[in-house]
């Protein structure tokens, strides 16, 4: 039996699901190092509360964002693991940036196994259709390397291989060993490589140095280096100039955001979207109301801090969701508001503030009773939404048809107002990540400051 420089008795892997721990299982069946962790360390990684009876940082590394694996040596997370099938362009690809984040956070080493270019499963499903290749956003490889220099702990990058139709490889029922190392070799290997460093890693010394961390740093590069990132109207770098405009009246982000480049685009929730902004009131600053001086005075002890200079700002038109705007913030923050020696939220050189405009503080606001008789009579085809759909969609027919789109299910159930506007909630998955990584959330009634500022 090989000797290791460490105890694989010691170690223990925390699993996502029952078929992730299948999956290690045929890992361990081809690895030496892996095959002698015993069986009863390999777990499910529990949820709820239960989470928060485990070790601090195995709930803090899963409490935001749940990976596939987090493997701890002694009792400590050492390596986190991530798999996805999916490779596509836009946002898809960085919705689990959050674990990515909060790992190097915690200087643990990161290994993410993904294709880095795939077919989309839509594409193969029209018949005639020639499905190609989309690659990974490179904002996902920059925001690896950002979190790699500033926290000088690695972020792996492993490519699931492609079966001969373009989608990522899977095992067969009766995979051999050599299909096993086939699609998960690399994954292995890489595995093998980290574990032995156990002790370095959870004393919290670097390992950028080592031969293999800066090959795999070089191959993340490597993937950065062909932009395919499209311009967008809804993140971007305002003034601050601009951004007090929008204070004073939130409907003027239409002079940036406007409906003939997005509005008057894709699906019909962009429209909900729209008459939210067109409604916006700011009522409330947190918990309080915002006093006779105005939004602009209420915040100026926040608006004077030098990187409200020039803040970055993230527009999403999604309701009351996590997935995958969670992601898409936190790689922003890496990726354009932050430089080398900027580990922390408060000291980044530009804010970063979330555009929510379809998610209000209270249903009691004027904002929200008025989007929702909106609604209302969105459905009943009058009122000022429904000769938005009008001129939107040009007849009455196809307006009724988006109307149907946006406010029923397939089956003919009626969505509830709740379902398509939201209500801010502290306790959820999506309000800790923003608090966290925000300087200032804006919803269509009220304004919601990051826990640095509050």
């Amino acid at each position: 039996m090989a000797q290791f420089a460490i105890d694989p008795t010691k170690i223990t892997v925390f699993c996502d699901e029952s078929s992730d721990r299948t999956l290690f299982n045929r890992l361990q069946d081809n690895s030496e190092l892996l095959g002698q962790i015993p069986k009863a360390n390999i777990d499910i990684l529990p949820s709820g509360k239960d989470l928060f009876d485990l070790d601090q940082v195995v709930s803090e590394l899963a409490d935001h964002d749940r990976p596939d694996y987090i493997i701890l040596y002694d009792k400590v997370p050492v390596v986190v693991v991530e798999l996805t099938e999916h490779g596509y362009t836009g946002d898809n690809p960085l919705q689990r940036f959050t674990r990515f984040a909060t790992t190097a956070e915690h200087k643990i080493p990161f290994v993410y196994f993904t294709p880095f270019s795939r077919v989309r499963d839509d594409e193969l499903d029209i018949e005639g259709s020639i499905a190609s290749k989309r690659f990974v956003n490179t904002n996902v490889w920059a925001g690896m390397i950002k979190l790699a220099e500033i926290y000088s702990v690695p972020q792996i990058a492993i490519n699931w291989p492609l079966a001969p139709n373009g989608k990522p490889q899977k095992l067969s029922q009766q995979a051999d060993s050599s299909e096993v190392m086939a699609i998960f070799g690399e994954l292995i290997s890489t595995l093998e490589y980290l574990l032995p460093l156990a002790q370095t890693i959870a004393a919290k010394q670097t390992i950028m140095e080592d031969q293999f961390i800066v090959s795999t740093a070089n191959k993340v590069r490597k993937l950065a280096e062909t932009p395919n990132i499209k311009p967008s109207v809804v993140r971007s770098e305002w003034t601050k100039a601009k951004f007090l405009s929008f204070l004073e009246d939130p409907a003027s982000i239409l002079e940036y955001i406007t409906t003939e480049k997005y509005f008057y685009k894709d699906k019909p929730e962009r429209l909900l979207a729209l008459a939210c902004i067109k409604n916006a009131k700011l009522e409330n600053l947190n918990d309080d109301e915002i006093s006779e001086y105005g939004i602009v005075k209420d915040l100026a002890h926040i608006l004077e801090r030098d990187n409200f200079e020039n803040p970055f700002i993230y527009y999403s038109g999604y309701k009351w969701r996590s997935d995958p705007h969670c992601g898409v913030l936190v790689n922003l923050d890496y990726v354009y508001c932050r430089t080398l020696d900027q580990s922390k939220v408060d000291n980044r050189k530009s804010a970063l503030i979330l555009l929510w405009p379809r998610i209000f503080r209270s249903r009691e606001s004027e904002a929200y009773k008025k989007t929702a008789q909106e609604l209302k009579d969105l459905v009943d085809h009058k009122g000022a939404m429904y000769e938005e759909f009008i001129k939107r969609y040009g007849s009455e027919k196809e307006a009724h048809a988006k109307i149907r789109q946006l406010c029923f299910s397939r089956d003919g159930r009626q969505f509830a107002v709740s379902e398509l506007i939201g209500i801010w909630s502290n306790g959820t998955k999506q309000s800790r990540i923003f608090r966290q990584y925000c300087d200032l959330i804006v919803l269509s009634d009220g304004i919601i400051t990051g826990n640095h500022l509050s």
